[in-house]
Formats: structure tokens, sequence, C-alpha cells
């Protein structure tokens, strides 16, 4: 396996001589110290040696670890963990089952030493680095998808026969053809970004609620650092600080709130605004309706269903049939099944039952204008 391109990291700042003669190095905090079959496994704030090789940790652009599996004619004799770090330049391997007689315990240990060492050392300016790129534009990229501020990419196709299958079952069924098919499989939008998981050896990262990609953690570099980055991102909202109103225009998304009871309406109206959008709420259909046909721009409805003088499923079939470009989301205390399936046939995206968390409302929203988003670029293609 090749190493991963260069990683964009921060220069060390030039230092500024005071005499003729240099002041002596301060010698770097050592992290973890850990013997490998009699090599010195060093890990400091300033590089990694082990054996004869030595890698600086501010040029390291690359580490992946898990199980390493030996084979002896094809049949697997033995595995233990394994660590790998590259510069873009060299690699350097470390086995830490090597040794005669090594006990698992002991195994155990050095793999967790190194990776707790590591984590410091390692791990976290890569994170950091991979925030700076995505932070200013132009992204990074593990293993084949690359990352930045529009979304998740990734280059590889659909094969003939995929293709071939699915344009058949769409023939059949109605659904999505193959180029719409092809186009989700190669770009998600972080407005449908539904998350990642980690098990098995891999890292899952999903549309919405369906996988959309796979990368085994042992073989792919930096896969093993998309777990603590998205753990970062995922707090108070810090995924949408770097890259959520930068894929946006500069003018927040309009969204028409609709909501005879005034305190709901003013809820939901305050969760959208913090999520960066700009609600304007009224109270009911007829005055959703009005704003609209004066041709008002909404980007998404968000009503209630019990709405007098027009109720939301009466608001839903008219909006869908007269602008049917702006996505609806149907939120409401009504938790009646067949309530609920009748307002998803008429055409709503989703549909929530109150009380409705900002987070739960925040990731409809934006999964809803993600998929509209990802429509009109397919009309734009046709």
């Amino acid at each position: 396996m090749s190493p991963p391109p260069q990683t964009e990291r921060s220069a060390p700042a030039p230092s500024t001589p005071i005499s003729k003669t240099a002041a002596p190095t301060k010698p770097a905090n050592v992290l973890a110290r850990i013997e490998v079959a009699g090599t010195a496994l060093v890990i400091s704030e300033r590089d990694v040696s082990f054996g004869n090789q030595v890698l600086r940790c501010d040029e390291v652009v690359g580490i992946r670890y898990g199980i390493y599996k030996h084979y002896l004619n094809g049949i697997r004799t033995s595995q233990s963990y394994a660590i790998w770090l590259t510069d873009g330049r060299s690699t350097m391997y470390i086995e830490c089952a090597k040794g005669f007689f090594v006990l698992s315990s002991t195994i155990e240990a050095r793999y967790q030493q190194a990776l707790k060492a590591l984590y410091s050392a390692v791990i976290v300016p890569l994170i950091q680095s991979f925030l700076v790129n995505l932070d200013t534009g132009p992204g990074f990229q593990i293993g084949g998808v690359t990352f930045d501020r529009d979304g998740l990419h990734r280059s590889s196709s659909l094969g003939a026969i995929q293709k071939g299958i699915i344009g058949a079952w769409a023939s059949l069924t109605g659904g999505a053809s193959a180029e719409v098919r092809e186009q989700r499989h190669q770009h998600l939008a972080w407005t449908n970004f539904g998350g990642h998981s980690l098990a098995n050896g891999n890292v899952y990262l999903f549309r919405n609620k369906d996988t959309w990609a796979q990368l085994p953690l042992r073989d792919t570099w930096n896969a093993v650092c998309l777990g603590p980055l998205f753990d970062f991102l995922y707090e108070d909202g810090r995924l949408w600080q770097f890259v959520g109103e930068k894929a946006q225009t500069s003018t927040p998304v309009r969204t028409l709130v609709v909501d005879d009871d005034e305190a709901v309406r003013e809820i939901i109206c305050s969760m959208l605004t913090a999520g960066g959008y700009d609600p304007y709420g009224v109270a009911n259909g007829t005055e959703a309706l009005a704003l609209l046909e004066a041709g008002e721009n909404f980007e998404i409805l968000v009503s209630d269903l019990l709405n007098h003088p027009m109720d939301g499923l009466t608001l839903l079939q008219t909006a869908k049939a007269k602008f049917p470009r702006i996505p609806v989301v149907i939120a409401s205390a009504v938790n009646d099944q067949s309530v609920i399936e009748a307002c998803i046939k008429s055409g709503a995206y989703e549909y929530l039952v109150h009380p409705v968390t900002r987070e739960k409302l925040l990731d409809t929203v934006r999964a809803a204008l993600g998929e509209q988003h990802d429509a009109e670029i397919h009309k734009t293609q046709i």
C-alpha cells in the first residue's frame, strides 16, 4: 500500500539567533519507551524512533494500526498487533508481538502504551491539520474519500453490470435511475451525512441511515483518525462551524414555520436560528400560501398539523402541487400512524412528533435541503 498524499502541517516558527553560539537544544519530553524484542520504541513530543528509524512527529502524514496476520504457504500461523507510521517518504512498521514466547498480556501492554503515546504525539496533530484544511477550503483525503466544505466525494464509479441492473430495476419499479444512484455514490453532502460507526475493524460512513462508504481501519491510512475527528466535530455543532455556513451562500436559508400556537412557533424558530437558518413564522396555512404565492423565497416549510383555518395536511397537499421544489416537514403532537402515513404519501419529507429536539429538527431540515439539492443537480444533468 502506497503512503498517503502529503498532509498540510503547520511548519515550526523559525528561531531567532541570539549569538554565534547556538543554544543547546532542549530535550524532548519522552511520552513512552517500550521494549520490543530488544529494540526500543521511543515516542517523544518531537519524534518517534524504532531501531535505526526516526520520524519527526510534525512530518508524519499517515498512521494505521490493527491486527496483523502472519501466513506461511497460504496458512495463517499467528496474528499480532501492528502499527504503521509514514512521512510520505518512508514507512515505520512496529510489530508488537515480535520476539520469542511473548505473552499475550505483554503484547497488549506494548500496543496500548504505544497508541496512548502516539495519540498525543501523532494523531492529535494530524486531526488538527485536517481541521485546518477543512476550514480553509482544500479539504483532506482518507482512503478514496475526499472531505471538504461541500461534503464527501469519491472518484470511483458504479460498474457497468451494476448500472445495468439498477437501470433495469428502475424501469420496472420507478426507482432512482442509475445516473442518480451513481451521483449519490460519488458525492455525499454534509446535509445528508448520517454520521459514522466503528465495527468489525472498519469505519462506516452513512448517508442518512444507509452505509455510504466502508474503510478498513488497519489498511487505510488515517482511517483511525476519523472516529476522534467526528467526535470532536459533533460537539456543540462544530461541524457546521467548519462546513455548514461555508457550504451555504452568505444569505441564511429562509425557512417558513407554520403553527397556530405562538409559543411552539417561537421555539421552532429559535431552534432554526441556532442552526444558522432564517425562520419566518405564521399562524396558519392560509398565511403561508399567501406568502408563497406573493413570490416570497423560502427554501423549506415546517408546519404543524392542527392549524386553522387551513390545516397542515391541506397546506402540504397544496404546497406540493403549487411549489414542488420546496420540501415540507410536518411537526405535530398528533401521533397517529394513519395520519403520519397520509402526510408522507402526500409528499412530506418527514413527520416529526412533538416534543422535537433541536438536534432532530436541524438534522431533518439539513437532510431535506440536501435531498432537494441533489434532485436539482440531477435535473441540470439531464
